[in-house]
């Protein structure tokens, strides 16, 4: 086939594919224009989910990490309002806090790299996220996404910052006689409730945690129904992850 041959050839496909570019935008160039100027993906869907449901009242409960100041303070600890508010078995707690891991393929790059995604517990490449839930149900924090393979309580502790300024009380809270667990260590900070992956994250943050079974021991009843109550309030957190 000359040179010739196959310049004429690409120039019947180039008009091939402009016309039917042009039948394309005439179809189907609305529809586009719509989805770029409405459907703008979101960088944040789990806040804009709460968002479209509360509104600005949500919102704002949501970057504030508290009710409204207008809710009395005189009844004992009432960061959530009344005792209706708050955690069952731990009214002290503010809020409680896991890890959800999101599998994903293995990523490309040295194997150096792909392992630090490798979750040793899951046996799976992802990231982990860390989500704070309030009662009823409101997510007042969320991480970003970290590699796989970092363990929870180092998920807690780098983010320790965040945590410190949402439990610290503000001045009409600490007027309020402390009680409950961490109370004595922790006295200017509300409790947060994480699970036992977070061991060691107590002498910084006062949380609320089970307790492990000892090696070669086993738990005392007491702690058995501890474990119980701590469970049966983070129950909020894990049915949020679904």
């Amino acid at each position: 086939m000359h040179t010739s041959d196959v310049v004429a050839r690409l120039r019947l496909l180039q008009q091939d594919e402009d016309e039917n570019l042009e039948r394309s935008t005439d179809e189907f160039g609305a529809y586009v224009d719509y989805v770029e100027d409405e459907i703008v993906e979101s960088e944040s869907p789990v806040m804009d989910s709460f968002y479209l449901q509360g509104g600005n009242r949500v919102l704002k409960t949501m970057m504030n990490g508290r009710q409204p100041k207008e809710q009395d303070d005189s009844e004992g600890r009432n960061v959530h309002g009344s005792s209706r508010k708050t955690f069952r078995n731990y009214p002290y707690a503010l809020y409680a806090t896991d890890v959800k891991f999101q599998p994903a393929y293995r990523p490309s790059g040295q194997f150096a790299e792909q392992k630090t995604y490798f979750s040793g517990k899951y046996k799976l490449y992802g990231y982990k996220l860390e989500c704070s839930v309030a009662y009823p149900g409101v997510a007042v924090d969320l991480s970003s996404h970290e590699p796989g393979s970092k363990s929870d309580v180092n998920l807690f502790l780098k983010r320790m910052d965040v945590h410190v300024e949402m439990l610290q009380k503000n001045v009409e809270e600490l007027e309020i006689e402390g009680n409950g667990e961490g109370a004595a260590q922790h006295p200017i900070q509300w409790g947060v409730l994480v699970d036992k992956g977070n061991q060691g994250a107590e002498g910084v943050i006062r949380t609320i945690q089970p307790k492990r079974k000892p090696r070669g021991s086993e738990l005392s009843h007491q702690d058995v129904a501890r474990n119980r109550l701590v469970s049966s309030d983070r129950v909020l957190v894990e049915n949020f992850f679904g």
